[in-house]
């Protein structure tokens, strides 16, 4: 009930940055349930962060995906 905010992002177990999108299988239902848990009664933020290689298209990519996973 703390959450307020998120750092998105998608990592292999030992730690090597991937593309968010090969996080499909759990961020958007965490993204949701987030969405759904009023007790704050304010707005939350999900920041991306860690990108594959810090690549600017990276972030795109990344940027691109998130978006449509808040969308939903």
């Amino acid at each position: 009930p703390e959450v307020s905010h998120v750092h998105v992002f998608h990592w292999e177990a030992g730690g090597e940055r991937r593309p968010l999108v090969e996080g499909e299988a759990h961020w958007p239902a965490l993204l949701h349930t987030l969405d759904r848990d009023t007790r704050f009664g304010g707005e939350r933020y999900a920041f991306l962060e860690f990108v594959r290689g810090d690549e600017p298209q990276q972030l795109t990519e990344d940027a691109a995906t998130l978006r449509r996973w808040l969308g939903s």
